[in-house]
């Protein structure tokens, strides 16, 4: 058991919570020994098993009211992971979204615990009234009324389409404030502004059944510009050590 209080009830004994869901972690690690995590304020990679966890901040029963929606988006990153982007046409497939409510919850769930995870303490991430706002949703049955953007990652290397982890960042998308994140393939956007997307988005959100997911054209994974201060950090040194 962990040593902290659960960031929810402030009672019981703290478990292990997955940033990001185990199962696809191990996914993208495939045959290799590790996965190797970088960052834009150290030098070198850590190595890690199955990707970033915390024990300090969950209880064992708020930590397993996540689990459905994590395995929901399990599921849903597995059936895009190998899709390729049309050769012409529209840029965008359509999955079976039966549960719409549990992927608005996993986007809810993957932004609020890599901002309340003592472990990023240090990154001084914060979702300002909008941490009350996940909470309530996630633990409390509050609405789920956030708009949620999924698309198909192209992020590829030498090798072809490449499946990633970027961990939840403040974007703008237009003028909107979101949260994004990468798993997989699955690119999310959680917008927390209070100005709904414009109406001829609707039919991207993630609220709908099927699921339209835009799929995006191939680019150099070393392109992205939000990589760049993370890969030129890994480049600058050797491994630094290994850290689950």
């Amino acid at each position: 058991m962990g040593k902290g209080v659960c960031a929810v009830c402030g009672e019981g004994e703290t478990v292990k919570a997955h940033l990001f869901p185990r199962a696809l972690m191990l996914d993208m690690r495939g045959d290799a020994k590790a996965l190797r995590a970088g960052s834009r304020h150290r030098d070198g990679y850590l190595e890690s098993q199955n990707g970033r966890w915390d024990d300090r901040f969950l209880c064992a029963a708020h930590e397993k009211m996540l689990g459905p929606a994590d395995d929901y988006a399990v599921r849903l990153a597995r059936k895009i992971a190998d899709i390729q982007p049309p050769p012409w046409g529209p840029k965008s497939v359509q999955v079976d979204n039966p549960r719409p409510d549990l992927l608005t919850r996993f986007a809810y769930a993957s932004v609020w615990r890599h901002v309340m995870a003592p472990t990023n303490a240090k990154l001084k991430l914060d979702l300002g009234p909008y941490e009350m706002r996940l909470r309530a949703a996630l633990f409390d049955g509050g609405a789920l009324d956030l708009q949620v953007l999924a698309s198909v990652s192209g992020a590829a290397t030498a090798n072809g389409l490449t499946s990633y982890a970027l961990e939840p960042h403040r974007q703008k998308i237009a003028e909107f404030n979101t949260w994004h994140f990468v798993i997989g393939r699955l690119d999310i956007n959680l917008k927390t502004d209070a100005r709904p997307f414009p109406k001829d988005w609707s039919e991207l959100t993630a609220d709908r059944d099927p699921l339209t997911l835009v799929v995006s054209d191939v680019f150099d994974l070393a392109t992205i510009p939000v990589l760049r201060p993370i890969t030129d950090r890994i480049r600058a040194s050797g491994r630094r050590g290994a850290r689950p």
